[in-house]
C-alpha cells in the first residue's frame, strides 16, 4: 500500500483540505511548551483557528503565508502521512503546514497546488538526513498521488529582506488599522499621486500631497496599508525605507476610477 492519509482518499482529500481550512479538524499533534525551542502561537488571519508552532523558524514562515494573498489558507499539523518503511513496519509522519491557493493564484500560477511543507533548519536536515530521507521520500510518493506538492523550506528562503518587509507591513493590513472615517479619503489622495506622477518614493509621494509633516504621519499608515493590498507595488524582495521606489499597480489604478465614480 503507497502513502496515503488513515480514511481519506486521494478523491476524498479536496473535501477534507477544505474542512481542514475551515477549521473542522484539529491540528493531528499538539505541540506544548518547550524549555528547548520557541513553541508559540501565531493569529491566521486566513481561518479560524490560532496556529501552533514548534520553533521561530515556523513561525516566521506562517507570517509569510498569512501576508501572501496568493494563500487562501494554511493548517499546521494538518494530518498524519502513514508510510511503510524498509522493514515493513508502518509508520506515521506529520508535516509541519499545509498551504491551499486561490483561485486566481492558481490560474496564473498553475504550479500552485496544495502543498505541503516542512519547515527545518540547514543544520538540523544535515544532522537527521538519514531519518528524515525516508519520510519525506514517503511525502513526495504520498503528494503525487494526493494532487499536491511536498516542499523542504529552510532558513536560507524564510529569513530574507522579504521577511523583515513582511513583518514591517503586516502592522498595517486593514483588520490591524481598524475602522477609520477618514480612510477612503486619504487613500484616494494616495493613490491619485501616485497616479499622476506615475512611481516616486514615499518620501516623494506625501511630500507632493501636503508639506504638513503632522498631515503625512497620519498619511503614512494608509500608505502601507495600500501596500498590503498591492494596489501600491514596491520591491518587497530589498530593503525598505522611505526612499525606496514605490508605485501604483493596475488593481490600484482600476480601485481609483471606482472610487471617483
Amino acid at each position: 500500500m503507497r502513502p496515503h492519509i488513515k480514511d481519506v482518499t486521494p478523491y476524498q482529500f479536496p473535501q477534507h483540505l477544505d474542512e481542514l481550512m475551515e477549521g473542522l479538524h484539529m491540528a493531528v499533534r499538539k505541540i506544548g511548551p518547550s524549555s528547548y525551542t520557541n513553541t508559540g502561537y501565531i493569529p491566521n488571519s486566513k481561518g479560524v483557528r490560532v496556529q501552533r508552532t514548534e520553533s521561530m523558524l515556523e513561525q516566521q514562515f506562517l507570517s509569510l503565508l498569512d501576508y501572501d494573498n496568493r494563500v487562501q489558507g494554511y493548517q499546521a499539523q494538518p494530518f498524519k502521512i502513514r508510510w511503510r518503511a524498509p522493514n515493513g513496519r508502518w509508520r506515521e509522519f506529520t508535516p509541519d503546514v499545509i498551504v491551499s491557493y486561490t483561485a486566481d493564484a492558481q490560474a496564473e500560477e498553475p504550479w500552485l497546488k496544495p502543498t505541503v511543507y516542512e519547515v527545518k533548519t540547514r543544520v538540523e536536515l544535515a544532522a537527521k538526513w538519514a531519518d528524515l530521507r525516508p519520510k519525506f521520500q514517503a511525502a513526495m510518493r504520498w503528494a503525487r498521488d494526493y494532487g499536491c506538492r511536498f516542499k523542504i523550506i529552510t532558513e536560507t528562503e524564510i529569513r530574507t529582506p522579504y521577511l523583515v518587509n513582511v513583518e514591517h507591513f503586516m502592522h498595517y493590513r486593514s483588520f490591524r488599522l481598524g475602522e477609520q472615517p477618514d480612510a477612503g479619503r486619504m487613500q484616494r489622495l494616495l493613490l491619485e499621486a501616485l497616479y499622476e506622477g506615475n512611481k516616486g518614493t514615499s518620501r516623494e509621494v506625501l511630500t507632493y500631497i501636503t508639506s504638513d509633516k503632522m498631515e503625512q504621519a497620519r498619511l503614512t499608515p494608509w500608505l502601507w496599508n495600500l501596500v498590503t493590498l498591492e494596489l501600491v507595488g514596491t520591491d518587497l524582495a530589498q530593503p525598505f525605507n522611505m526612499n525606496s521606489p514605490i508605485w501604483i499597480t493596475d488593481r490600484g489604478v482600476i480601485t481609483l476610477g471606482v472610487m471617483k465614480q
